[in-house]
């Protein structure tokens, strides 16, 4: 498992998160605070504070998270 911190800031940017998701093929949660959700749900991730980072975490191996992190690039935060 690996994390990182990602940042939405607005509706429309978690909506094309999600539908970036689906595309791949690892496992991946959000956790915000003590709330944990699959990155992967539109209703999960619509429960969380969209207006503050949120930590990315990716299940797999090298190659799988490495892959989700290329794909996930614009939002993740250095």
């Amino acid at each position: 498992m690996e994390r990182k911190n990602v940042y939405f800031g607005d509706v429309e940017r978690a909506l094309r998160f999600i539908q970036k998701t689906e595309s791949v093929d690892a496992k991946m949660k959000l956790v915000s605070g003590t709330k944990t959700v699959d990155a992967k749900s539109l209703l999960g991730v619509f429960s969380l504070d969209l207006s503050q980072p949120i930590m990315l975490e990716v299940y797999g191996d090298d190659l799988i998270r490495q892959q989700a992190f290329e794909e996930l690039s614009e939002y993740l935060q250095n």
